[in-house]
C-alpha cells in the first residue's frame, strides 16, 4: 500500500482533522479587492507554473502562469493565500506573515494586494540503497518510511510512504513532511504483494516467497530500535542505506470463532505496526478456510494488528506480537455488527443544509486506527452501517461555521467520554451543533514587543475536551502580528504562540504533560463564553525552544 501524505502536510496534521479558524468575510459581494503575485523557488528568481493558488475560506483560485505569476479577485475581507505545489511547501517567512499554511491578510474594499512573493521549498526525500545479506544489491525490496506522530490518542508511529527497489537495489521515499523518521525494508512476497496494491512487477524479478527479516535503517529489528532520520526542507543526502539479514521468521496459527455460522464472505486484515485500518486493503489480506483456520508465514519479529469482517460480523481489534517464536492457537472472535443511524442538529434553528458534515466513528488501537465515515444529507440524517462492537470516539468535521455542543448515543452523552457500540441491533447518535460560538483576536509579540508576524496561534482546551480535534484551535498571525480565530467552542483555553510548531504538535498537550509547565509563562489563560471577541497578547516561543520537535 503506498502513502502519499506529503500534501497534507500543508495544512493539517497526518491522519488528523485540524480545526484551521479563519474568519468568513463580511464585505458586500460587490466590494472587490484584487491580488497578484507570483510563485517561485526559494532562493532563486525561478518561476513555478502551473499551480494552484487558493483564497480560504472562499474557495477562489486560479493558476500560475508560465512566468509564475497569479491574479485573484474577491469579496473584501479576511483571507488565507494558499499555493499546493507539489513536493514543494511554502517558506515561512515572519517579516511578511507567511506560514507553511499560508499567507493571512485582511483587505477593504478597492484595497490591492500587489506584488506578492511567493517562495516554495522542495519537501524532503530520503534515499539510498537496499542489499542483500551477501552485499548484493537487492530489486523489489518494499522500503517504508514511518513517522512518529502526536495524536488525541497519544505518540503513535504511522506509516507515511511505501516504495520498490529499483534494479540495482535504489529507493527513493519523496515529498514528504518535516520532521523524525524511521525506515525499513522487506523483502518477502506477502509484502511485496501489499506495495504493489495490484500491480506487477517485471517477469523478470523473482518471487522472493518468505524472503528475509524485515530490517530497519541503523539496525535494529523494530521501530523502537531504529537509527531515526530528521529530515528539513530540501533535504536529500541519498546515502540511507540497509542491508537485510537473514534472521529466524515465524508463523502465526489460528482460528476465527463466532456463535454463529462462519460468512462465505470472511476477510482478515493483517498489519504491522503503524498501519491504519482500511477494510478497503486487499493487499494485507490473510486466507481463511471454510473453519476458520489461518496461517500466516514468514513473520519478521514485532507488533501487528489483526481484524476479521465480513458477513455482518466483525472482530475487535487484535494485537498480535511475535517475539522469538512462532504464534499459536491465536483466537480471533466475530460477532453481529451494528447499524447506526444518525442525525445532525442545529440548536435553534429551523432549517440548516448539512450537506457535507462528516461524521466519523474512530476506533483506536495500539499504534493503529479505523474509522467509519458517514456523510450527512441536506435534513442532517446519515447512517454507518457495519460497525462492529467495542469502543469508539465520534469526531465532525465540515461543520458550517458551528461547533459540536452535544453528541447523544442511545441517550447517552459521549462528547468527551466516547462510545461504546453493543453486538448487534440497530443504534441511534444524534449530534448536536450550535451557532453560539466564541472569538479570540490579539496580537503576538517576540522578546523585544515588537509584532511577531507569520506565526502560529494554538489555543489548548481544558483535559477533559482534549481527545477531540475539533477542540485544539489552529490559526496564525498576518504581517503586523495580528490574528483573530472564529468560530470558536465556548470554554476554557490555553493560548500560545509558536514561531515553529511542526505539524500535528497541538496533540502534544492531549495530556498534563511537562509541555504545561514548560511553557507555562507563554501561555495566556482564557475563557471564551460569549460571541463577543475577546482580546488577548501572546509572547512568542522562538523557534530555538522547538527545534527537532515540540517536545
Amino acid at each position: 500500500m503506498v502513502r502519499n501524505l506529503g500534501l497534507l502536510f500543508l495544512a493539517i496534521g497526518i491522519g488528523v482533522p485540524v480545526q484551521q479558524r479563519t474568519p468568513v468575510p463580511t464585505s458586500p459581494v460587490s466590494a472587490k479587492v484584487s491580488i497578484t503575485g507570483t510563485v517561485v523557488r526559494a532562493g532563486t528568481n525561478e518561476p513555478i507554473a502551473s499551480v494552484p493558488v487558493t483564497l480560504r475560506p472562499s474557495g477562489i483560485s486560479t493558476v500560475t502562469d508560465r512566468a509564475g505569476k497569479f491574479k485573484l479577485e474577491a469579496p473584501a475581507g479576511r483571507y488565507t493565500l494558499l499555493v499546493l505545489a507539489e513536493g514543494f511547501v511554502l517558506q515561512r517567512d515572519s517579516v511578511h506573515g507567511v506560514t507553511e499554511g499560508g499567507l493571512l491578510f485582511s483587505l477593504d474594499a478597492g484595497q490591492t494586494l500587489s506584488n506578492v512573493v511567493l517562495s516554495m521549498i522542495a519537501l524532503p526525500v530520503i534515499a539510498g540503497h537496499t542489499y542483500f545479506p551477501n552485499g548484493e544489491p537487492l530489486a523489489g525490496a518494499v522500503v517504508r518510511a514511518y513517522r512518529w506522530q502526536y495524536t488525541p490518542f497519544g505518540r503513535r508511529i504511522k506509516l507515511i510512504k511505501t516504495a520498490l527497489t529499483d534494479d540495482s537495489g535504489a529507493y527513493r521515499l519523496f515529498w514528504l513532511p518535516f520532521g523524525e523518521f524511521v525506515v525499513s525494508a522487506s523483502y518477502n512476497h506477502r509484502e511485496q504483494h501489499a506495495a504493489l496494491a495490484g500491480r506487477r512487477l517485471s517477469a523478470n524479478v523473482p518471487d522472493p516467497d518468505d524472503g528475509f527479516t524485515t530490517a530497519f535503517y541503523g539496525g535494529g529489528l523494530n521501530a523502537g530500535e531504529a537509527q531515526p532520520i530528521r529530515v528539513t526542507p530540501a533535504f536529500d543526502p541519498g546515502n540511507f542505506n540497509i542491508i537485510l539479514g537473514d534472521t529466524p521468521r515465524f508463523n502465526i496459527r489460528g482460528r476465527v470463532v463466532a456463535a454463529v455460522p462462519l460468512p462465505p464472505d470472511l476477510k482478515m486484515l493483517f498489519l504491522p505496526q503503524g498501519w491504519d485500518i482500511d477494510l478497503e486493503d486487499t493487499g494485507n489480506l490473510v486466507g481463511i478456510g471454510s473453519d476458520g483456520t489461518f496461517e500466516i508465514t514468514g513473520i519478521s519479529p514485532g507488533s501487528y494488528v489483526t481484524l476479521a469482517f465480513g458477513g455482518h460480523l466483525s472482530s475487535p481489534l487484535v494485537p498480535v506480537h511475535v517475539a522469538n517464536s512462532n504464534v499459536e492457537n491465536l483466537s480471533i472472535p466475530v460477532a453481529p455488527t451494528v447499524t447506526v443511524n444518525g442525525r445532525v442538529t442545529v440548536e435553534g434553528a429551523i432549517r440548516t443544509n448539512l450537506t457535507g458534515v462528516r461524521v466519523t466513528l474512530v476506533r483506536s488501537g495500539i499504534d493503529t486506527e479505523m474509522r467509519i465515515d458517514a456523510r450527512a444529507s441536506e435534513d442532517g440524517t446519515f447512517t454507518a452501517p457495519d460497525v462492529g462492537a467495542g469502543e469508539y470516539e465520534v469526531w465532525v468535521e465540515g461543520l458550517p461555521g458551528m461547533y459540536v455542543r452535544m453528541i447523544r448515543f442511545g441517550g447517552i452523552d459521549v462528547l468527551t467520554g466516547g462510545m461504546h457500540v453493543p453486538s448487534g441491533g440497530n443504534a441511534s447518535l444524534d449530534v448536536t451543533l450550535s451557532s453560539m460560538a466564541a472569538s479570540l483576536q490579539g496580537r503576538a509579540v517576540g522578546n523585544s514587543g515588537d509584532p511577531a508576524g507569520g506565526v502560529q496561534v494554538l489555543l489548548v482546551p481544558e483535559p477533559r475536551f482534549r481527545r477531540r480535534p475539533d477542540r485544539y484551535i489552529l490559526g496564525s498571525t498576518d504581517a503586523s502580528g495580528n490574528f483573530q480565530l472564529t468560530p470558536i467552542p465556548p470554554g476554557r483555553y490555553r493560548a500560545y504562540a509558536f514561531e515553529q510548531m511542526e505539524s500535528g504538535a497541538q496533540y502534544a498537550f492531549a495530556d498534563e504533560s511537562p509541555l504545561t509547565s514548560r511553557f507555562a509563562d507563554r501561555a495566556v489563560v482564557v475563557n471564551l463564553n460569549e460571541p463577543k471577541a475577546t482580546t488577548v497578547e501572546l509572547k512568542v516561543i522562538p523557534e530555538s525552544e522547538t527545534a527537532g520537535g515540540i517536545r
